[in-house]
């Protein structure tokens, strides 16, 4: 309760942190955070970074449906024809991707499917494990102590094929009844990393965090909900070219 008069409508409130992180910020009021864009004005961080799972990649476990993979084998950047423009950026440049959490490099899309000012990631790749880990190359985090563990983390680990594939001793006819997913190799031949399984990038390395939660992910104070769509970031040219696989992209 703050004692104000209840305002009786509908309310705009600007993404926030969850709560006030300190007197300095707080209001004689406050019972949330400042906004978003005081902290991270627009003009450092021009963007904001979405992210969407379109209608193949609902969850992480989907890049593992190979009939899938076929359609859409990687993810990118999407970027507005304008923002585009103002950057020099083109389809298939790769793009450095910046938050104040860190950064991460993908080729990029030029299209129309998202607002200016904002950067959309289908989700659903970057993988980093399954039964097999393999540290990924493509980010980077700006905590020093998130770093150093990423750091002394083993490059590969391997989880005991007998544990995770009991699969591979059923009969042939029922595999090819119940398990179409992945192709026959996937099976017969052990669990390893292929071009399909550990490919691509997720944003999660980068989500913003909330410094009043102690840097725990970024949550609406409304709905106490993880928020996916509030992540300021900035993008720059690598000078990298990236050439698709697919011969037309969709997610």
């Amino acid at each position: 309760m703050t004692g104000e008069r209840f305002y009786g409508g509908p309310k705009y409130f600007p993404p926030a942190l969850y709560a006030p992180p300190g007197k300095a910020l707080q209001g004689p009021k406050a019972f949330i955070g400042p906004a978003l864009r005081e902290l991270y004005p627009a003009k450092e961080w021009p963007f904001i970074l979405v992210f969407y799972t379109g209608p193949l990649y609902t969850k992480h476990r989907s890049q593992f449906y190979y009939w899938v993979k076929q359609e859409a084998p990687e993810n990118f950047v999407v970027i507005h024809p304008a923002d585009a423009a103002k950057l020099g950026v083109e389809t298939g440049d790769v793009v450095r991707v910046e938050t104040p959490e860190g950064a991460f490099e993908a080729p990029a899309v030029v299209e129309p499917t998202v607002a200016p000012g904002i950067i959309m990631v289908p989700y659903g790749m970057g993988r980093w494990a399954d039964t097999v880990v393999v540290k990924p190359k493509y980010f980077e985090v700006k905590d020093p102590a998130l770093a150093k563990l990423i750091a002394e983390l083993p490059e590969r680990v391997e989880i005991p094929e007998d544990t995770v594939n009991p699969v591979r001793s059923l009969p042939e006819l029922v595999k090819k009844i119940l398990f179409t997913k992945s192709p026959a190799e996937y099976y017969e031949k052990g669990l390893a990393p292929d071009k399909w399984r550990f490919n691509g990038v997720t944003p999660n390395v980068v989500q913003l965090g909330d410094s009043s939660l102690g840097n725990w992910p970024l949550l609406s104070w409304l709905g106490a909900s993880q928020t996916y769509f509030d992540t300021p970031a900035k993008i720059a040219k690598t000078g990298k070219k990236h050439n698709f696989e697919a011969p037309y992209i969709f997610w």
